[in-house]
Parts: structure tokens; C-alpha cells; sequence
């Protein structure tokens, strides 16, 4: 196999001490067949890594920190734990009986499946603390073959890492039976992570929703998502939201009456109730009188309590004021005025318009 470039396509010359043989890399290269390969090119002086990342055939043949990486790696930054198949089964014991320290005071990054993950930071929480000085974290892959484990403990563990900024949650087949009240972080500052949910279930996003009651991140995606009911729950505040490949309707699911009260138990749940700008690109499944019958709603009901800004006690929900739609529908003639008067800034595919597109 290590002569067909296919089973391995990243390539390590080591220069220095105990360089690499040229005779070694000119095999590699005559082996590759024309493949492109990724080629590094590293210093070997010590054994103080900043960064190391593997990327394997089959998740179960990847390393477990705190089990098959252990001691002292002080200057590690990045550590990438990733792999083509996903073939692991997590373990049924309460923590890994060979569970060790692996220290990482530098480490910033860190990529890993969601079994070695669980096994290596979930269950041995509180045990041993997170990595200090996390920033981004990206856990993937951990599927429904797996018994799910409780979605608030994976956050307990999160919450002691203050200077996480960026999270992904991909695949992640989590429990959300925890009924108790929501959480809140050991220390300042407070929950502002960006979260990215890739094929999550409504059901999850919900419950992160409810456990994090904090100050608002300032950007969320949601990438393959499926949306709850009732469909306002699904999305945690944020000052930025963006929706890929959304297969449910989450935008104009409904029709709200513009006339029901903030109390009225019938009065619809808003999404996204401060929504400023919407930018709509790609999506076939709407027409232009839908796009236009939800954004009449919001205005109408933001007419209704004198259009007050959110914060106020009377807030509802707001009015769109920047809309950008780009390969998507027609746009019809009635929508087009509607948007041109209601609307302060619209542009749809090579039509620009607004009212305050003529100031």
C-alpha cells in the first residue's frame, strides 16, 4: 500500500538532525504517480511540537489524549485528530481505566471525534480540568450507534474554558433529557461563543438554547439542521445567523396575524425577533409573495407597538431594513413596489432599491 499515493497523501521531510534521505523523498515522489500530496518540510531539534495533526482512514485508529497521549507537551498550540470513517463505539465504563495526564497549558485548537472526546475530556470531567487556553473547538462525528450522552455535561466541561470563542458541533447524537434549570459558567467572562451546528437536531439546539441563558454570541450557523417545534425554539439569540441547506421552512413557515398582542397565548413565536438585515442566496423554495408576506407581517406587528426598538418593555419583533436575495426566485412586480416602499434597502439579483435608495 505505501506505493499507492491513494492510501496516503501528506508526505513529511524532515531537515536538520537525522534528516530524510533525498534517495527516501525521490521514492515518495515516483510513487505519487502524478497525485498532488501535501509535503511538509520540518526541522527535527527537539521534541517540543506546536502543532500536530492526524488525519487516518478509520477514526479507531487514532490516538486518545490522556490515553495513548500522555506527559507534558507544553508548547502545543494545535492538535487535529481526524479521520476519513467514523468506526468507533464508545465505551460503557463511567471513565478509561488507563486515563492519564496529558498536559497542554498552550494549547488553542483542538479538532477530535466525538467518542475520543467523550472519553477523554466529557467523562473525566471534573477530574481534570479542560485545556487553559482553549479558543476553538471542533467536535465531530459521534453517531447514533453510540449511546447518547446528556448534552449538559458535555456543556459543564465547556463552560470552564474562558477563553473559548468558536465551537463546532457536528454529528452529534447528544441526550437532551435533562430537565433541571439552565447553567451558567464558573467564572467571567460569560458564555459569548460562535457556534456552528452541523448536522445537529432541532431537538439539541433547543436545549442549548435553554441551558445557555447568557449574553449573546455574536455569530451562529446552522449547516444540515433540522428545526424543532414549535419552530421559534430552535434558534439561541445571536447578533448574526446564517441557515445552509436548511430542508424545513424556517423563515415563512407561517403567517403571523400582525394584530396579536405581545400576551396573547395565539400570538406566534417570531424568529429571530430582531432580525436586521437578511441576506438569502441559493434557495429555490420560496417566491417572492411568500418573502414579502413575512416581512409585511414583522413590519405590520412593529407598527403596531409604535415601532420600538428591542430592549423596549413593548418590544416585539422589528422590522427588515437590509434585504439581499441573489439567485433564488422572480421577483414580482406587486412585491417589488411593496419592497421599494417598505423596505429602506433592497437588493434583489441586478435590481436595487428602497426608500432610502433614492436619498
Amino acid at each position: 500500500m505505501s506505493g499507492v499515493s491513494r492510501y496516503w497523501t501528506r508526505f513529511v521531510i524532515w531537515i536538520g538532525r537525522d534528516p530524510t534521505p533525498l534517495r527516501r523523498v525521490q521514492e515518495y515522489l515516483d510513487w505519487s504517480r502524478g497525485r498532488p500530496l501535501h509535503i511538509y518540510i520540518l526541522r527535527r531539534f527537539d521534541l517540543r511540537w506546536r502543532t500536530l495533526c492526524m488525519r487516518l482512514l478509520q477514526s479507531s485508529s487514532l490516538p486518545r489524549p490522556r490515553v495513548d497521549l500522555v506527559g507534558r507537551a507544553k508548547r502545543l498550540e494545535t492538535l487535529c485528530l481526524d479521520s476519513v470513517v467514523d468506526d468507533l463505539v464508545g465505551s460503557t465504563e463511567t471513565a478509561p481505566s488507563l486515563a492519564g495526564r496529558f498536559d497542554t497549558p498552550a494549547l488553542k485548537n483542538l479538532s477530535m471525534c466525538g467518542v475520543h472526546f467523550h472519553e477523554s475530556y466529557v467523562k473525566l470531567y471534573p477530574a481534570l480540568a479542560m485545556p487553559p487556553q482553549l479558543a476553538f473547538l471542533t467536535i465531530t462525528n459521534y453517531n447514533s450507534h453510540n449511546t447518547a450522552f446528556p448534552l449538559i455535561d458535555l456543556l459543564a466541561c465547556l463552560l470552564t474554558c474562558r477563553s473559548l470563542c468558536g465551537l463546532e458541533l457536528n454529528n452529534l447524537h447528544l441526550d437532551c433529557s435533562y430537565t433541571g434549570p439552565s447553567i451558567r459558567p464558573m467564572h467571567p467572562p460569560y458564555w459569548h461563543v460562535n457556534v456552528d451546528f452541523v448536522d445537529i437536531g432541532g431537538d439539541v439546539v433547543a436545549e442549548y438554547r435553554r441551558l445557555l441563558r447568557h449574553p449573546f454570541p455574536e455569530f451562529t450557523s446552522y449547516t444540515r439542521c433540522l428545526t424543532p417545534t414549535p419552530p421559534g425554539t430552535a434558534h439561541p439569540p445571536t447578533y448574526r445567523t446564517k441557515l445552509e441547506d436548511i430542508k424545513t421552512a424556517t423563515l415563512a413557515e407561517t403567517t403571523p396575524d400582525p394584530m396579536a398582542g405581545p400576551q396573547d397565548e395565539a400570538a406566534p413565536i417570531w424568529l429571530c425577533p430582531n432580525l436586521q438585515t437578511l441576506k438569502i442566496a441559493g434557495c429555490t423554495q420560496f417566491r417572492s409573495a411568500d418573502l414579502r408576506a413575512m416581512l409585511e407581517a414583522r413590519r405590520a406587528m412593529h407598527e403596531a407597538t409604535g415601532f420600538v426598538e428591542f430592549g423596549d418593555p413593548q418590544f416585539v419583533v422589528s422590522s427588515v431594513r437590509t434585504l439581499f436575495v441573489d439567485d433564488c426566485c422572480e421577483l414580482a412586480s406587486e412585491d417589488k413596489e411593496w419592497l421599494h416602499a417598505n423596505v429602506p434597502n433592497v437588493g434583489w439579483d441586478d435590481w436595487m432599491g428602497g426608500y432610502e435608495a433614492d436619498l
